[in-house]
């Protein structure tokens, strides 16, 4: 049984692991079980504090790889305070442009997008698409992407950004999925970044770090670890997988296994 304290209280948890996931050796790691006899509490804090920005646990009686990986990550890269958006909308435009390519070029289309006053749903919703797509060349990708930010745009406009976001997590995904260009992993990008709602988001990076520390798994299969693993917290969701995008992009990108600091996990 999983015992965790999170911000309102304890939560107490018997699901079994998810079926398709295997926690097993890799080089020096020792399998681990899903969770059995896991606590988490807050480290030298009272219960709703966050430290520095970022909400900070420590875990005993059992450890889970998981666990020591937010320390690890937190330790050595500190809160990021991730998404960088100004609203809600910035965050469902980024979400789209992030796919297949570098942040920094996400940030040089809003910015394009901003300078012509295009950042809202309405006024993306009726824009020309040649002018979207001049916006958004630098992201690569940009006449599909500039496709799909639009039809995004257009259906927040019709329907209201604030009522879609507002919807139960399992309504809003089922929508957000239904929408042309968006996966698993961008639709949980904007429940956990727009909406604020608990759900953790798995990306290449978070696929490849589990893989190292010793636990393989689809994408569905992971998120369940992580949600049953962690209090359920939206700062806490933002901040991990913000840690671990930082750490594949400083280690994983530029193939610097040598120095892996994930070794220690």
């Amino acid at each position: 049984m999983s015992a965790i304290a999170n911000r309102q209280g304890t939560k107490t948890s018997s699901t079994p692991p998810h079926p398709s996931l295997q926690l097993k050796r890799r080089g020096c790691f020792p399998p681990h079980p899903p969770h059995p006899g896991l606590q988490l509490k807050r480290r030298g804090c009272p219960d709703r504090e966050i430290l520095s920005g970022a909400v900070q646990y420590t875990s005993y009686r059992m450890s889970d790889p998981i666990l020591d990986l937010y320390d690890l990550l937190l330790d050595r890269f500190g809160p990021q305070h991730w998404w960088p958006a100004e609203t809600e909308f910035e965050v469902i435009v980024g979400a789209i442009l992030t796919q297949q390519t570098r942040w920094e070029n996400v940030e040089q289309a809003i910015i394009n997008l901003k300078q012509r006053s295009l950042l809202t749903p309405a006024s993306l919703a009726q824009a020309e698409r040649s002018v979207i797509e001049e916006c958004v060349r630098c992201t690569g990708f940009y006449r599909q992407k500039a496709e799909r930010v639009q039809l995004l745009s257009q259906h927040f406009s019709k329907n209201g950004i604030s009522r879609i976001l507002g919807k139960p997590v399992s309504e809003l995904r089922k929508e957000l999925l239904s929408l042309k260009g968006v996966g698993p992993e961008t639709a949980d990008s904007i429940i956990l970044y727009a909406a604020h709602k608990p759900v953790f988001v798995i990306d290449a990076y978070t696929t490849r770090i589990c893989n190292c520390i010793g636990i393989d798994g689809g994408y569905d299969a992971l998120q369940r670890h992580f949600e049953d693993l962690l209090p359920e917290s939206v700062p806490l969701y933002q901040e991990f997988h913000a840690l671990i995008v930082m750490y594949g992009k400083e280690y994983c990108v530029r193939k610097r296994c040598d120095g892996c600091i994930i070794l220690t996990v």
